[in-house]
């Protein structure tokens, strides 16, 4: 009974063994299928086999302002997708600092104008009441003119 138990027990574990084996080796296949496609792919892309991109004049001048070509004459009839999703990508992280420069320029124009206007004296306070007083100096002009031409046309009437 006892012989018959560590028999079992051994080829148990030969075959967790085996089946531990077996794993590495797949997954040391799966690994070398992985780097060999990637290393296809990257053929691929150097021989031109992959989709290309047939560039506008907005996109050479993308391409010449990300560095990738030297002048717009010698960007090529045709780009990759990649290299032109590059040159996008640098062109939108370029437009995003120029955006957040010019939000601080015009920030600190802005903090240094109201503070000269508050040396001045200049308040929206002021400017309501100004605005306020004008409108209704305005108003009240508008008025006396509308009474002046009605008593003028009845002084015509008669």
């Amino acid at each position: 009974m006892q012989n018959i138990c560590s028999n079992s027990l051994r080829l148990a574990s030969q075959f967790s063994r085996v089946g531990m084996v077996a794993r590495a080796q797949t997954n040391v296949w799966s690994r070398r299928t992985l780097v060999q496609s990637a290393r296809s792919l990257q053929k691929e892309d150097q021989q031109g086999l992959q989709e290309r991109h047939i560039p506008s004049a907005m996109d050479k001048k993308m391409l010449v302002y990300a560095r990738m070509y030297p002048h717009v004459d010698e960007v090529p009839e045709t780009v990759s997708y990649t290299k032109m999703k590059k040159a996008r990508d640098q062109m939108r992280i370029r437009t995003n600092i120029g955006m957040i420069l010019a939000t601080l320029v015009g920030c600190g124009m802005m903090i240094y104008w109201g503070r000269r206007m508050r040396d001045s004296g200049e308040s929206l306070q002021k400017w309501g009441a100004q605005w306020e007083q004008d409108m209704k100096e305005q108003g009240r002009k508008e008025r006396e003119e509308a009474a002046a031409e009605a008593a003028q046309e009845a002084d015509e009437k008669k």
